[in-house]
């Protein structure tokens, strides 16, 4: 019978852990995984920032953009808060 390395209890067959910690080891972020889970953060803040200056633009020079921009400039709002 083989134990645990992190607790001592019986290890499942195969494994060095038991059931309950590979559990919480399954549960965790960790190694190359922090990579992706950063890189989705990072986008979203730079989705936020893109959005807010796209508005300000707009803003700023609303009567001087011609209509088929201002449709161009809504889609892309749009496809930015989604």
């Amino acid at each position: 019978m083989a134990t645990c390395i992190q607790c001592d209890n019986e290890s499942i067959e195969g494994s060095d852990l038991c059931t309950e910690c590979e559990d919480k080891a399954c549960r965790c972020i960790g190694g190359w995984l922090y990579l992706p889970a950063l890189s989705l953060n990072v986008a979203v803040v730079m989705n936020g920032i893109n959005t807010v200056q796209i508005l300000c633009i707009t803003m700023v020079n609303y009567s001087s953009i011609d209509s088929i921009t201002k449709g161009v400039v809504i889609v892309e709002l749009m496809g930015n808060v989604f």
